[in-house]
């Protein structure tokens, strides 16, 4: 195997590894920020018209909604609330619904750490890239692979996108019975005021918002880098063309 085979096949692995990781860091660390941003769930109460199916007021759905956030962060320990439904003080939440949260919260915890192991992961990758050619152009390459790595996990997000969106119910349940070793998930919206509060179509809504931003990201990342390189090719052309001896 000759050594220009070689550095090939290492960074089309570094490429490959490189768009797995950006594309999942990019949909956990956009989910996150979606997830705890309140403005979101007020925007979605308002058009989903939450404070007439649940009972409560705007102000009330944004309080209780500020100490579930505040759970799923671990600044809290428990969501025993109770929170003012038709002019009535009632806890908010069922053992089960609570139950069902806590494994949320687990899951919200077990991304963090696939997040900062990818951050590390990347780190590691971007060095390789750095050193994988021994050409003098360390930068160039690390940017070649960040091109390429972007443009792959934009084109698999689109994909996946397209998949999800055409049957957002089927893999709404698919991801239940992966991420969930129990059934506490199946909750009954005619008196559970957690599918109240959070329908369906809150979380087609926010997968569309964190997904959306994602792509927007790589599309930036991908216009950037892709830029550069056409720069960089375009200077290397011009010091061709003046040849040796010649002023460029």
């Amino acid at each position: 195997m000759s050594r220009a085979y070689g550095r090939s096949l290492v960074r089309l692995c570094l490429v490959t590894g490189a768009s797995l990781l950006i594309a999942t860091l990019l949909l956990l660390s956009n989910l996150e920020a979606v997830a705890f941003d309140l403005s979101h769930y007020q925007d979605q109460f308002r058009r989903l018209e939450r404070p007439a199916a649940t009972g409560m007021t705007e102000e009330e759905l944004l309080r209780v909604t500020r100490e579930i956030i505040a759970y799923l962060k671990g600044q809290r320990q428990d969501l025993d609330l109770v929170a003012e439904i038709n002019n009535r003080e009632l806890p908010l939440f069922t053992r089960r619904e609570r139950q069902h949260m806590v494994d949320v919260r687990n899951l919200f915890a077990r991304g963090f750490q696939v997040r900062n192991g990818g951050l590390f992961l990347l780190g590691v990758l971007a060095v390789l890239g750095m050193i994988v050619d021994k050409g003098g152009r360390p930068l160039d390459n690390l940017i070649y692979i960040l091109n390429r790595a972007g443009l792959a996990a934009l084109l698999s997000i689109v994909a996946m996108g397209l998949v999800f969106s055409l049957g957002f119910d089927y893999w709404f349940d698919v991801f239940h019975f992966l991420s969930f070793d129990n059934d506490l998930w199946l909750l009954d919206p005619a008196r559970h005021n957690l599918i109240k509060m959070f329908p369906q179509a809150f979380f087609f809504n926010t997968t569309r918002k964190f997904v959306g931003r994602s792509l927007l990201q790589l599309v930036v990342l991908v216009g950037i880098s892709g830029w550069y390189l056409r720069h960089k090719k375009g200077k290397v052309r011009d010091g061709l063309r003046a040849g040796p001896g010649r002023i460029p």
